[in-house]
């Protein structure tokens, strides 16, 4: 499928993702969360009939209640599952890290739950890709399996292991939340993200 060749809106548009989702369809019709609340479905339904997209990405917290919802409603979708997102436009652990360790002297970071982080442009741009393949559900991330604890350790010299039982949330986080990628090309490994992110962020 050819990127500008179809009407798309963004909703979300202002997110993390919502950003760079923008860079990657630039003539896609954006709206942010303060222009469009999500949760207001006459509002939704508006738009939609208003604007007549042809795609529509949903850049919202959509949790397993919401993938249901969809596929209930409709046969024709595509839904991202992904995980640990950085990104340039928005609050993430790397900013996290870099601000607890310059201000503290060790940075205490979990070492027993596992994920793959994702760089936020490396999503969006895999999108397009995603638009040539049937309909369904997908598990997009970077490559590359470490810890809380791994990933902080690439981005700070200061950061120590603990275990979930010693840093206590009140978010219950899962000790493995890692999503395999059967349906696309693999993506670039998480370091390699980090240090394009890392030298991007500086610039």
């Amino acid at each position: 499928m050819v990127v500008g060749k179809i009407k798309t809106l963004i909703l979300g548009a202002g997110g993390m993702l919502g950003m760079d989702l923008q860079a990657v369809f630039p003539e896609a019709i954006s709206l942010t969360h303060a222009e469009l609340d999500i949760t207001d479905k006459n509002a939704v339904f508006s738009i939609i009939d208003r604007l007549r997209p042809e795609l529509v990405i949903n850049d919202g917290a959509s949790k397993l209640e919401g993938e249901r919802a969809i596929v209930n409603a409709m046969n024709r979708y595509y839904i991202v599952r992904t995980s640990w997102l950085f990104g340039l436009h928005g609050a993430n652990l790397v900013n996290t890290m870099l601000k607890l360790g310059t201000a503290n002297h060790v940075v205490r970071v979990v070492n027993d739950q596992f994920g793959k982080p994702t760089y936020t442009k490396d999503l969006a741009q895999k999108i397009p890709e995603i638009l040539d393949c049937d309909y369904g559900i997908y598990h997009i991330t970077n490559e590359g399996v470490c810890s809380w604890y791994e990933f902080a350790s690439a981005i700070i010299p200061n950061a120590v292991p603990c275990t979930s039982k010693e840093y206590i949330r009140r978010a219950k986080r899962p000790e493995y939340s890692v999503l395999v990628n059967t349906k696309t090309r693999p993506m670039r490994h998480w370091k390699d993200a980090l240090v394009e992110y890392m030298e991007v962020r500086k610039t």
